[in-house]
């Protein structure tokens, strides 16, 4: 099987800092055989806080749209029609580390299979400009794809640097054609953030700057956590700092750090290509400060799964941990970005003189998700440095819903939270069906929900998978405004009637 063709349709918001990309893929199954039927298997590495909300997979010539439903009954119907049935389904999970797995079924040498996934992502601020991250894939072989990339942006938008010489005059709009490219990215200068929100089902969404609030933090114990992408440097520097602090390091005990064994611990430490910090281990997390170094590999929590390690996480109620937490720099490992999602660590990104100002004055940044008034909530969108607030009251409307589904998200991985290692909870959709109500509204996937494509109605119908009432249904690169609440859909519509009636009145009179 090859991946032959790739179509990137991108709407940026740049005043929202977020943008909703959708990839279209066809695939096509070169086997001799007429009788060969594969599943397409694919897994799409998302710019970090991305969410998926939206599915499509062609049959019969035609765009179906996917359900919201549970994990669990997903991937039953999934399975159940691959393996016995052979009919098509094409269904996409959640799955740690920024990635979801996407699989497609039948495959066959005579059609070319289509499929679309759509996601929302934040954009990452860099100083003053934002940055777009293409969306990229493992999967069958693209030595041979083709690509065609859009991207729409406002008429305000400065640009600063795109990945491709753009083959349109159309304005607002860059187009490019040739083969399929996995790494890029397009630069663009930090607008304000918009003053108008989003509202549905009774709720308003609107965006604010993230301004850093920092308190007193009486830390007792700092940890360490050293790998290779420490320089020494860097480890003198604050061993330095914290040399007269209970300064530990982990190494499968914990050890306290001294002039007599911490270049010898480092050197070792330093030679390993990852760590797994054992979060669940920390004595009095109130007052315990981690400093770690993202790297790019890491195992995630699920592949732990059985093992002596990920039996103490699981059995360790990690719910209210909140384990103060500073990265050097800006990567994270998979291990640390789940940890983070999940706030089981409140992780901070620093560079190390940042890092050092703020334990020397004993201040450690607010978690501004713990801060609420007047029924409202907060959602911390740590890339694009900004908050989303959700409020009961009344706001402008022009933002897309992209704000409802980022919120979603996050809220819904805050709720979660450590309850992620509990594979018991985390596969009865009884005990989690709040979560999967919410998901549905927004119509995202996340560890407790996904979207599934089936062949027919009876499908669904069959498998209990029922269409979302009250949703935000499939994004779309055509719907990005804000959706009229019940009230408004009928004025609209009175509106709409008066204007025929005093139209046709004139005619007939």
């Amino acid at each position: 099987m090859r991946t032959e063709k790739v179509l990137t349709h991108a709407r940026i918001y740049p005043e929202y800092r977020l943008a909703y990309t959708e990839k279209t893929l066809s695939i096509r199954n070169h086997a001799t055989s007429n009788f060969s039927q594969q599943e397409a298997l694919y897994t799409f590495h998302l710019p970090e806080g991305s969410v998926v909300s939206s599915l499509s997979l062609w049959i019969n010539g035609k765009e179906e749209k996917g359900y919201l439903t549970s994990q669990t009954k997903a991937d039953s119907a999934y399975q159940t029609i691959v393996g016995v049935e052979m009919r098509d389904p094409a269904v996409i999970h959640w799955q740690e580390g920024n990635t979801v797995k996407i699989r497609v079924f039948p495959c066959t040498p005579e059609e070319t299979r289509r499929f679309k996934v759509g996601v929302t992502s934040p954009l990452k601020v860099e100083e003053e400009q934002l940055v777009y991250e293409n969306i990229y894939f493992q999967g069958p072989g693209t030595v041979t794809a083709t690509e065609t990339v859009k991207l729409d942006f406002p008429s305000s938008t400065r640009l600063i640097s795109m990945p491709f010489q753009s083959e349109t005059s159309e304005p607002n709009t860059m187009l490019a054609k040739g083969g399929y490219k996995q790494f890029w990215e397009a630069r663009f200068k930090k607008p304000p953030l918009a003053s108008t929100g989003f509202t549905f089902g009774g709720k308003s969404y609107l965006v604010e700057p993230y301004q850093e609030i920092v308190a007193p933090a009486e830390i007792k114990t700092f940890y360490l956590d050293i790998n290779k992408s420490w320089s020494k440097s860097e480890f003198d520097e604050l061993y330095n700092l914290l040399k007269n602090s209970d300064l530990q390091i982990y190494d499968g005990a914990w050890l306290k750090l001294t002039a007599n064994n911490k270049d010898a611990m480092f050197n070792s430490l330093s030679k390993k290509r990852y760590t797994l910090f054992p979060v669940h281990k920390v004595r009095d997390p109130n007052a315990a400060l981690l400093i770690t170094k993202g790297t790019i590999a890491s195992p995630n929590l699920k592949d732990m799964k059985g093992s002596l390690f990920g039996d103490m996480l699981k059995n360790r109620h990690l719910n209210n941990l909140k384990l103060k937490t500073f990265n050097i720099g800006d990567e994270l490992s998979p291990y640390f970005k789940t940890l983070t999602e999940l706030r089981i660590v409140h992780c901070e990104r620093k560079e190390l003189n940042e890092i050092s100002k703020m334990i020397s004055e004993h201040t450690f940044p607010v978690d501004p998700e713990t801060v609420t008034a007047d029924n409202q909530a907060i959602v911390r969108i740590d890339r694009a440095d900004m908050l989303i607030r959700e409020t009961d009251q009344p706001v402008k409307q022009n933002a897309p819903d992209h704000l409802l589904r980022l919120f979603a998200y996050n809220q819904i991985m805050r709720q979660i939270g450590g309850k992620y290692l509990d594979e018991s909870y985390m596969k009865a959709s009884e005990i989690n069906s709040a979560l999967i109500d919410q998901a549905a509204k927004a119509n995202i996937i996340t560890p407790v929900s996904s979207l599934i494509v089936l062949e027919t109605q009876k499908d669904y119908e069959r498998f209990d998978i029922k269409k979302s009432k009250n949703s935000l249904d499939n994004a779309s690169i055509k719907n990005s405004g804000a959706v009229p609440e019940p009230h408004e859909w009928v004025l609209i519509i009175l509106f709409a009637l008066l204007v025929t009636f005093y139209t046709l009145r004139n005619y007939v009179l």
